[in-house]
C-alpha cells in the first residue's frame, strides 16, 4: 500500500490565502511524500501549486478560485545567515514590483509571515519551461522565432530600463499553453552604471556565459544577455546545449573552436579589460575545434545562422541588441510597431545595489517593499482576504456569462 502523501504545511497568513494543490503528473518528475505537490524544488526552497482560497486582490487583477498560480517558498531567509539569498530576494521583489512587461513573468503577491524564517512569492503559473519543450523536441522552427521573439522583447524591455538579466537560460524562460513565453528568475538582475569596483564575475549558468564572464572581466555590459540568448536560440534548433562545458577552460574552449573558430593569438585584442593572471594566458592556449556551422548543420538555415552569429561575437560590443535583432529577416513576420520603443523609466532601489549591505537592512528593505507592493496592487480588484460574498459573487457572474457555456 502506497505511503499517504503529506501535504505541504503552510505558515497561517499564506494558508489564509492559498491552499495547495496536486501537480498533474506530466507536470511533475520529483518522487518522495511531497513529490506530487512540487513544481520546482532547489537550494532556494521549493516551488508548489496552489490556488486562491478565494477572490484575491493580485498585482495583474482579480484571480478566481479555479486559477493555479506558482508558489515559491525560499527556506530561511529571514535567519541572517544567508545574505546572497536575501539579497537576490529582494532584487527580484523590488524590480518585478516595478516591470510591468507582457513578456516578463508576474510576481502576483509576496507574502511576509510575521513568524518562522521563510518568505513566500506567488507568481502566475506557465504550462511548462523552454527546457522542457526542448528536451521534448516540441518546437517547430516557427515555434522557436516566436519564443526568441518574446525573449528578446523582455531583454529589450530590460535594457531599456538600465538592467541585466544575467541569468538567461532555457529553465529561466516560461512558455504558456499558446507557446508564448515570459522571462522569469531575475535574483540575479542588476542595474548597469553604479558600479566603479565592477560587477561580479561569474554569474549564471556556464553553458551560457559569455567569454568576457569566462576570462575574468568585470566591465561587462548587456551583451553578456545577448550571448546567452544566442546559445538559447542555437539549443533550441539543435535540441541540446550547445556549448556544454564540464569547466571554465573546455567551456573557453568550445567558444574559441566552435563558435568563433579562429586562432586564440588573433582573439585577444578583442577582449579589453581581461586581466593578464588567468583570462588572457588562458585564452591563448585553447585548440581550434570544428565550427557552429558544422555542430549545428541542417537544424538552421542561413537566416537563422545569422541570427545566430549576431549575438554569439567575441566582442560584446559587436554582437547585436535586442532591439537590432528583433529587426533582423529572420523575425520579420512576427514584427510589432512596438519593437521600436525602449522602456526609459528608471528603475529605483533603496538599498544600492553595488555593494552588500547586512541581512537586517535587506530585512528591513523587504518588509518596505512588500508593503509597496500591496500599495501597487489592481485598485479595482478586491482585498487580499476577501469575504466569501465576493467569491461567491464572482463565481456567479462567472457561471452567468455566456462565453463560459
Amino acid at each position: 500500500m502506497a505511503a499517504p502523501l503529506e501535504q505541504p504545511i503552510l505558515p497561517p497568513e499564506v494558508a489564509a490565502r492559498y491552499e495547495v494543490v496536486q501537480v498533474p503528473p506530466e507536470r511533475s518528475s520529483f518522487q518522495g511524500s511531497l513529490g506530487s505537490y512540487l513544481l520546482g524544488e532547489g537550494s532556494y526552497g521549493q516551488v508548489l501549486m496552489v490556488r486562491p482560497l478565494s477572490a484575491l486582490r493580485l498585482k495583474s487583477g482579480r484571480r478566481r478560485k479555479h486559477e493555479s498560480l506558482a508558489l515559491k517558498r525560499c527556506f530561511g531567509c529571514l535567519d541572517h545567515s544567508d545574505v546572497t539569498t536575501l539579497r537576490r530576494i529582494y532584487r527580484e521583489v523590488s524590480v518585478l514590483r516595478q516591470l510591468q512587461h507582457e513578456n516578463i513573468v508576474v510576481l502576483e503577491d509576496v507574502i511576509f509571515p510575521s513568524h518562522g524564517t521563510d518568505i513566500f512569492l506567488v507568481f502566475e503559473l506557465a504550462e511548462q519551461d523552454l527546457a522542457r519543450a526542448i528536451s521534448r523536441n516540441e518546437l517547430d522552427q516557427p515555434a522557436q522565432c516566436r519564443v526568441a521573439c518574446d525573449v528578446l522583447r523582455a531583454l529589450k524591455y530590460l535594457h531599456g530600463a538600465s538592467l541585466l538579466h544575467r541569468d538567461v537560460k532555457p529553465s529561466n524562460v516560461l512558455l504558456d499553453a499558446h507557446g508564448s513565453a515570459k522571462l522569469c528568475d531575475l535574483g540575479l538582475v542588476r542595474q548597469i552604471g553604479f558600479y566603479p569596483r565592477g560587477l561580479t564575475e561569474y554569474v549564471g549558468m556556464r553553458w551560457y556565459r559569455a567569454p568576457e564572464l569566462l576570462l575574468g572581466s568585470q566591465r561587462y555590459n548587456f551583451g553578456v544577455d545577448i550571448w546567452a540568448f544566442g546559445c538559447v536560440v542555437a539549443e533550441m534548433a539543435l535540441g541540446r546545449p550547445v556549448l556544454p562545458g564540464i569547466s571554465a577552460e573546455e567551456q573557453l574552449g568550445l567558444i574559441v573552436g566552435l563558435v568563433l573558430g579562429r586562432r586564440p593569438d588573433e582573439l585577444e585584442a578583442e577582449l579589453p579589460g581581461i586581466p593578464e593572471e588567468g583570462g588572457a594566458r588562458l585564452l591563448r592556449t585553447q585548440p581550434l575545434g570544428s565550427t557552429l556551422e558544422a555542430r549545428l548543420g541542417s537544424n538552421v538555415d542561413s537566416s537563422a545562422m545569422d541570427f545566430i552569429r549576431r549575438c554569439l561575437q567575441l566582442s560584446a560590443d559587436d554582437r547585436y541588441t535586442a532591439m537590432k535583432l528583433l529587426q533582423h529577416p529572420l523575425l520579420a513576420k512576427l514584427r510589432k510597431d512596438t519593437d521600436d520603443q525602449l522602456f526609459m523609466e528608471p528603475i529605483t532601489m533603496a538599498l544600492k545595489d553595488g555593494q552588500v549591505h547586512s541581512p537586517e537592512l535587506y530585512t528591513e528593505a523587504l518588509t518596505a517593499e512588500v508593503k509597496l507592493f500591496e500599495d501597487h496592487k489592481d485598485p479595482g480588484s478586491c482585498g487580499s482576504c476577501s469575504s466569501s460574498e465576493a467569491s461567491s459573487s464572482d463565481e456567479a457572474k462567472e457561471e452567468q456569462d455566456p462565453r463560459n457555456d
